[in-house]
């Protein structure tokens, strides 16, 4: 009976814990974090591989 009481307890908890808005809106600041990463990387990607011999002169330029 001792762990049913302690199970039925951990369930209790696990029910009550509802996400407030703290939590939600820590979520959507992560997602908009996570896009503002995303896209420059994603464009800067999509632009040298589009460019990518005066990309490579570039660099190469910068070593002679």
């Amino acid at each position: 009976m001792k762990h049913l009481g302690l199970i039925s307890q951990k369930l209790a908890y696990a029910a009550d814990d509802e996400p407030d808005i703290a939590m939600i809106l820590d979520y959507a600041f992560q997602g908009i974090r996570i896009i503002s990463w995303a896209f420059p990387l994603l464009y800067g990607a999509i632009w040298a591989g589009k460019n990518w011999q005066n990309v490579a002169d570039y660099f190469i330029g910068q070593f002679e």
